[in-house]
């Protein structure tokens, strides 16, 4: 009974080492024929699939699963670290209103500080209402660039030198989106270091179309975001100034005024606009003279030649009145 199990127990032994051989062969004539086989030679099929879905050959598998594991997780590890480690990237604007009686010397004093300041002028529009219009005054409408640390004290200075009527100030904070945009263009630049190599390696002529393909994609992507870059930088390091300038002959009072000042502040303010207007249509009409005189001119014709025409309808009337009066008494 012991023998048969003995027998039994070396049966099964051997079956196993048979196995183990067989299957230990099999390994080693595939690793034979993977080293035999092209170093570039993606299955076709395999090669077909991976176009379809992420536009790039087989051989290039690895570069996009590292792009696809940035999107996924790029904020959750390295982005976290990536905004901690850039600094706060804020968009500074200002709009202000401002009034002055001396516009030529404000508007001198402005531009001479921004340049001070190493700021720039952006935009800038004067206009006048004419002398059409009977008022004079002018107005003007500024946009400045000031560096974003100096950007206090050049409004400060600006509200010293004419009456800030209104100012708001607005903060964006674009950290995240610059921190996003940077780490995608250093994935698409790792993925274009990695499709250059594939592309020194590649033999098929329909691969090195389809890396070209990419790489022209990846180039216009870069340019798209290093330009994004770019924008934002200019508008975090120059804060934009937004002015309004009103040339006026009075300033207006922003303080607070008791009951009293408030009705004389007002009762000033009508008269000298009744005075304003008065002396605006003197000007106008006096300004109108020839055009008034030509209309009068016209006028008068047209009423001297409607009363001719209703004399002469009148007269032509009595006339034959009275002819039918005479001939009815001549036949009487």
């Amino acid at each position: 009974m012991k023998k048969g199990r003995l027998w039994v127990i070396f049966g099964l032994t051997a079956a196993l080492t048979l196995t183990g051989c067989g299957a230990g062969s099999k390994s080693v004539m595939n690793e034979e024929g993977m080293e035999n086989s092209s170093a570039y030679a993606p299955a076709e099929e395999s090669f077909e699939q991976s176009w379809e879905t992420d536009s790039a050959p087989a051989a290039a598998q690895e570069s996009y699963e590292y792009e696809e594991g940035f999107e996924e997780g790029a904020m959750d590890t390295a982005g976290i670290e990536s905004v901690a480690a850039t600094s706060q990237k804020l968009i500074k604007t200002v709009d202000m209103s401002l009034e002055t009686k001396e516009f030529d010397a404000l508007i001198s004093g402005i531009t001479g500080k921004v340049a001070e300041l190493g700021g720039y002028v952006e935009a800038s529009e004067v206009s006048n209402s004419g002398y059409y219009y009977g008022d004079t005054r002018r107005n003007a409408w500024m946009t400045l660039r000031i560096p974003a640390e100096k950007l206090e004290g050049f409004v400060q200075v600006v509200g010293e030198m004419g009456n800030v009527v209104s100012k708001s100030e607005q903060v964006q904070d674009v950290t995240l989106e610059y921190v996003d945009v940077e780490s995608r263009k250093k994935a698409l630049t790792t993925e274009q270091e990695r499709l250059l190599v594939l592309l020194e390696n590649a033999e098929n002529i329909e691969d090195i179309i389809q890396i070209e393909s990419r790489l022209s994609d990846i180039r216009y992507e870069l340019q798209f975001y290093e330009s994004r870059l770019r924008v934002m930088d200019n508008q975090v390091s120059y804060s934009t100034v937004s002015l309004n300038i009103s040339e006026v002959e009075r300033i207006t009072e922003v303080q607070e005024k008791t009951f009293l000042e408030e009705v004389t502040y007002r009762l000033s303010n009508n008269f000298h606009n009744i005075g304003s207007d008065a002396r605006g249509f003197a000007i106008w009409f006096l300004s109108s003279l020839p055009y008034l005189l030509i209309w009068a001119a016209v006028i008068v014709f047209l009423v001297w030649l409607i009363r001719k025409k209703l004399l002469k309808k009148k007269g032509g009337s009595l006339f034959r009145r009275k002819k039918k009066e005479n001939t009815d008494a001549e036949l009487e």
